[in-house]
């Protein structure tokens, strides 16, 4: 920790009290974008400056300069490097005004919340839209195998492109995407046969769904 120290002539307290450890702290896998999400409560000190998050690869790393991830205001952090693999653990603490670091919250791999590696796909895959037939909306389920780029669109009978639900990369895992039975441009289509196709690297499947209004 770090103290504040006053001149003994201005008039100022020393403030060496550390503020309390933050609680709460949890991390969930995000997957657009990849990486983990770190979350935690607020602490209630009216000095609060923030606090600093430490990443390191077993519980017993001792937080310091070599394993110093961010600082930050919120009670929120991002980190885009993590991975089920790394097998990454977490360390957090408050920090005050004057420098003064609280102890540490810890987030074990153990307390992630996400599609670890032993509920991944051992495919990728496209389910059946449900409900089919629909209206007004569906669900169209789908799996990745491997870390990449996907899309799913929407076609009319006739093949031409109705909608985007899904244009992007993303790590592998188990997705669902919702089409509410409108166009690009918001529109609400007609009733009738439409098709729904996933590609994901070498993957490309099509399905069948009808909408009925």
């Amino acid at each position: 920790p770090m103290y504040w120290i006053s001149a003994p002539d201005s008039a100022r307290s020393v403030d060496n009290l550390a503020p309390a450890a933050p609680l709460s702290l949890a991390g969930e896998q995000s997957f657009s974008p990849g990486g983990l999400q770190l979350t935690w409560d607020p602490n209630s000190e009216a000095d609060l400056a923030g606090y600093n998050i430490y990443r390191g690869t077993d519980e017993s790393f001792e937080p310091g300069p070599g394993n110093f991830l961010v600082s930050t205001p919120d009670t929120a952090s991002f980190d885009g490097g993590w991975s089920w693999e790394a097998g990454y653990c977490y360390k957090v603490a408050a920090v005050d005004v004057h420098g003064n670091e609280s102890g540490f919250a810890v987030l074990s791999p153990d307390m992630l919340t996400g599609d670890d590696p032993a509920t991944l796909p051992d495919a990728a895959f496209l389910s059946q839209n449900w409900p089919n037939p629909f209206n007004p909306a569906t669900t169209i389920k789908f799996g990745l195998k491997n870390r990449g780029h996907v899309s799913l669109r929407i076609f009319d009978a006739a093949g031409r492109l109705v909608a985007v639900l899904v244009d992007e990369d993303r790590p592998a895992g188990r997705y669902e995407a919702s089409w509410n039975g409108s166009d690009a441009r918001g529109a609400r289509v007609a009733s009738g046969v439409y098709f729904y196709r996933l590609a994901a690297g070498d993957f490309v499947q099509t399905r069948k769904m009808v909408l009925l209004r």
